[in-house]
């Protein structure tokens, strides 16, 4: 791991991984806990938490990722936010973006302003515009019956039971 201007980190221990705040950070097959920096690298490496302007990521793993723009090519991401989210064979959990670029990539839960995709598979899907072939579960207009249905159902069973209860 590289860091370029690195700011007191945690000294690591057998297994541990340390905590980095720099401007530009390089992980090349390694990993760190925290990182805090205005350009990230991930090489066949992993991070628990990022939090930069530019991740840039290959064939590595983020847990939560915070940033302006996450760049993922045959890596995967449990939690995004981003304002800018381009995937080329990733994966992603859960993600939030501003405009999202999926190539063949897979996401559980995206919710973005617009989404640009190419042979994608997203489960729940909230988008304003959507543009190019992703295949769904749920899209926009499912999830907004999905859940007027839920809660129609939470409020029949609230209100029968204080009906048993008054009994």
């Amino acid at each position: 791991m590289d860091a370029h201007e690195e700011s007191q980190p945690d000294q690591p221990g057998d297994g541990d991984l340390v905590d980095v705040t720099a401007d530009v950070v390089n992980i090349e097959q390694g990993g760190a806990n925290v990182v805090q920096a205005e350009t990230v690298s991930i090489t066949q490496g992993a991070a628990y938490q990022v939090f930069a302007t530019n991740v840039d990521m290959e064939q590595g793993v983020i847990a939560l990722a915070d940033g302006d723009a996450l760049n993922v090519s045959q890596g995967a991401v449990a939690v995004a936010r981003t304002d800018n989210l381009t995937m080329d064979g990733g994966a992603v959990g859960f993600a939030s973006a501003g405009q999202a670029v999926l190539s063949k990539s897979t996401a559980a839960v995206l919710a973005a302003n617009q989404v640009d995709a190419n042979d994608a598979q997203v489960t729940l899907l909230l988008a304003g515009q959507v543009n190019g072939n992703v295949t769904t579960l749920l899209d926009t207009r499912q999830v907004a019956v999905f859940g007027l249905l839920a809660g129609m159902a939470i409020g029949m069973v609230l209100t029968a039971g204080r009906l048993f209860r008054r009994r």
